[in-house]
Order: C-alpha cells, then sequence, then structure tokens
C-alpha cells in the first residue's frame, strides 16, 4: 500500500512541476516589450519590461509588478522599491531628474504614509496622502523650521509654527504662507504680539473669540457653596454659555456655545486646607473626558510645607496637566513674607518640590497687576517657568502664556454661579501636543 502512495505522490509532484516550468522569453506584454522569466504565457520571477515612457527591471507575479524593482522614466527620473499589483506600493526612493530625492512610503503609485522629500526649497518630514504632505516639518535653507499643515503646493497652510535661527517664533494660523488669522509671535525685538494678522500684517491684539478655540475652566468650592446653599457640578453636561460681562470681548455670531476641553480643580490652600470636593469633582471630571489638572493656592506659611501637603494630596495619573500654583498675595502678604526677593525664594521652594514629586514643571497663575508690580523682579530661574494669566480685558501679554483667564464670571451649563473662564494659547493641535510633551508621564 505505501507503495502506491509514494508513486501517486512522485506523479503529483511531476505533473505540478511539468505546469509550472519557468522560461526566458522576449514577447509583447501590458503595451511594452517583456524580457524575462515566463511561466503559462505570463511575467513570472525577474525581467525587464520596456514602453514608450519607462523601462521596468524587476521582479513580477502572474503578469503584474510585484516585489523589488527598479524603474527609469525617459525623462530621467529614477525609482527603487516596492511594487504590490503593478503599481508602486509600500517603501521606495524616487530620485528626480531635477535633484529632488522623496523617500518613504508609498500606496497606488502616489507617495502615501511617512515620507521624507528633499528639494531645492527645503526638507519636508511627515505624513503624505494621495501624493501631498498634509501634516510635518519643513526645513528650509538658513534654518528656518516650520512645523505644521500644507496646502497641495506644500506651502504652510492652516495651523502651523515657524522658528527661525534668531530664536522668533510665530505660532498660529497661515493662508498660503501667509500669516493670516490669530497667532502668537515673539520677534527678536520688541514685545509679544498676539491677536490677528491679514495678509502676513499684525492687525492688534483683538482676539475674536469662536467655538475653534481651546476653552478650559477652573473650580473650587465656591461652585459648590452659595448663600449656604449647596449644588452639584453636571460634569456630564457642561458648555460654556457667556464667556462674562465685566470686559468687552469680540466674539464670533450673536451667542456662543463652547465646549469644555480642560478643567483645572482646587486641591489645597496654604499648609493644611483641602477643598472637601477635589477627590469627587477629579474623578467625576475624568470620567467624562476632561484633560484634568490641579491647583494649590499659595499663601505666606511655611513653602515645604504647602508643598508637601499638596504632593500628600493630590494624586495624578497620566495624561493630566501639570500642577498650578495659583499665587495672589496681597501687598501686606507681601511684607510679611519678608518682602519680593523672599516671596519669589518660597515660591521656587514649592515648586521645586513639586517638580521633583510628578516630574514635570508646575505652572503659575497669577493676575496681571501682580505681573506688572513684581514679576520683572522674579530670578530667572522661576521666569522659565509656563505663565497663566488673569486679565479680564484686551489680551496685553508681555510674557509667554500658555493660558489666559479671560473672565471669572462666565456661565458654564451644569455648574451653578460664576465661573472662571480660560483660553489656552494656541490652536487645538498645539494642546495635544502641549499634555503630551508637558503633562503627567
Amino acid at each position: 500500500m505505501k507503495k502506491y502512495i509514494i508513486t501517486a505522490y512522485i506523479i503529483t509532484i511531476t505533473a505540478l512541476m511539468s505546469c509550472s516550468d519557468t522560461k526566458t522569453e522576449s514577447m509583447a506584454w501590458a503595451g511594452g516589450q517583456y524580457t524575462g522569466e515566463v511561466v503559462d504565457g505570463k511575467p513570472q520571477g525577474y525581467g525587464t519590461w520596456t514602453n514608450s515612457q519607462l523601462t521596468y527591471k524587476g521582479e513580477w507575479k502572474k503578469g503584474q509588478r510585484n516585489g523589488f524593482g527598479i524603474s527609469t522614466w525617459k525623462n530621467g527620473n529614477v525609482y527603487r522599491g516596492e511594487y504590490k499589483n503593478d503599481r508602486i506600493c509600500g517603501q521606495g526612493i524616487l530620485k528626480y531628474a531635477s535633484g529632488a530625492v522623496y523617500k518613504g512610503e508609498w500606496k497606488s503609485d502616489r507617495k502615501d504614509g511617512y515620507g521624507v522629500l528633499s528639494d531645492s526649497t527645503g526638507i519636508f518630514t511627515g505624513i503624505w496622502e494621495a501624493g501631498r504632505i498634509d501634516y510635518g516639518t519643513a526645513r528650509y535653507p538658513k534654518g528656518v523650521i516650520y512645523e505644521g499643515y500644507f496646502n497641495t503646493s506644500r506651502v504652510a497652510d492652516g495651523v502651523g509654527c515657524l522658528t527661525t535661527p534668531d530664536g522668533s517664533v510665530y505660532d498660529g494660523h497661515y493662508q498660503a504662507g501667509v500669516r493670516s488669522g490669530f497667532g502668537f509671535a515673539i520677534e527678536k525685538t520688541g514685545p509679544v504680539k498676539c491677536g490677528f494678522w491679514v495678509k502676513g500684517k499684525y492687525q492688534g491684539e483683538k482676539i475674536l473669540y469662536s467655538t475653534d478655540r481651546v476653552y478650559g475652566i477652573d473650580v473650587s468650592r465656591f461652585q459648590h457653596e452659595h448663600d449656604k446653599k449647596r449644588y452639584a457640578i453636571h460634569w456630564g453636561n457642561l458648555s460654556i454659555t457667556s464667556l462674562g460681562t465685566k470686559s468687552q470681548k469680540r466674539i464670533k455670531g450673536d451667542n456662543i456655545t463652547c465646549p469644555v476641553t480642560f478643567v483645572y480643580i482646587k486641591a489645597t490652600e496654604g499648609k493644611q486646607l483641602l477643598n472637601r470636593y477635589y477627590a469627587a469633582d477629579i474623578h467625576a471630571a475624568r470620567r467624562n473626558g476632561y484633560v484634568c489638572g490641579a491647583y494649590h493656592f499659595f499663601t505666606p506659611a511655611d513653602p515645604i510645607q504647602q508643598a508637601r501637603f499638596f504632593c500628600k494630596s493630590v494624586k495624578l495619573r497620566k495624561g493630566d496637566l501639570p500642577p498650578m500654583l495659583d499665587i495672589e498675595p496681597t501687598e501686606d502678604q507681601i511684607v510679611r513674607m519678608g518682602g519680593e526677593k523672599s516671596m519669589f525664594q518660597r515660591i521656587l521652594v514649592w515648586v521645586r518640590i513639586v517638580q521633583r514629586q510628578y516630574g514635570v514643571k508646575p505652572i503659575l497663575y497669577c493676575g496681571q497687576l501682580f505681573l506688572n508690580r513684581h514679576y520683572a523682579k522674579a530670578p530667572e530661574e522661576l521666569k522659565k517657568y509656563d505663565l497663566w494669566i488673569a486679565r479680564y480685558g484686551e489680551y496685553k501679554p508681555f510674557y509667554h502664556l500658555q493660558y489666559w483667564q479671560l473672565a471669572e464670571d462666565g456661565v458654564v451649563k451644569g455648574i451653578h454661579g460664576n465661573v472662571d473662564i480660560n483660553v489656552f494659547n494656541g490652536s487645538h493641535e498645539r494642546f495635544k501636543e502641549y499634555v503630551s510633551q508637558n503633562g503627567i508621564k
């Protein structure tokens, strides 16, 4: 019995081999001339194919270019890389006759996926889609770097950030390569400019508030208790319905209803006062998808004890915002702390301890008046920390801000009474980057 099984097996293999014999032929194929390996009358294996536009040398499968190959066009362009189903697909390098080079991913004969294009205008690195770069980084001659969105001509269009070797930065909206819309500029000389640009010209610090800005709120015990009554925060149904009335604001449209993106919740004050609602609030806010942070209200008490109390009371997790220190001393409190120099040293003690605890740099919150009167005398170490400024009027920053508190009398659906309304200094894309880079790891 075994003898017949072995004989049948050998006959089957022989039959298959006879049907799949590989030959080398020259023949007309797909509008061109093919020379190479052939199986069942179709290119299979390695071969060369030429038509009026190009010459291809590489792998074939069932009559189509599949695998690694090299294509050389009559215009001088050369591609080396992967093919699939007769299309450029996978990893490959295209060298243009002009000297430009693209290295990266392809799909259906077009750049698609991660790739790098180098040409006479610069080096473009990022994500490509259907032949164009959508978002990425451009490194131009003389050290100019742009990161953001591009149009079909690889020109800045949409949200982006451009930096120059002298330290100048523009972070904002572009239209066809020109500053247009809201933006934030730091020049080598002169004050910070934050406001609107039209056709590349700065129009002033007149911010237009619309639903596409990144808004946040900060809450404490006062959003729960009023006139001896207690109120719950309905975290599943929050939306900003008013940006306050105590200062003028340019608002797009007759009414505004803005989503809440981030929330800072007061945790502690001084060396022993704990917000009784903190734990429940931050748990509910996280559960409902808000980006959360915790803050401490600074007092003249011992800064070491204050920092340790905050760290003991606050358990932050990955993806949370950096801790925030609320600095609102009266002039009498500054005197009690031993003057400006002593006050700033106390603040440094707090931020150093908290930074070691959580592994990220805390944010400093203060009012515009405090900044104007005292901040110039702060030590350089402290000036490296990001700022959050409360200024209820037109935005006139002379400092690099991460957040700006634009109203203390905002209205938020789901919260009883007035609420502090804050805006992040940047787009939604920048906010995601900020949380990723500066938030809790």
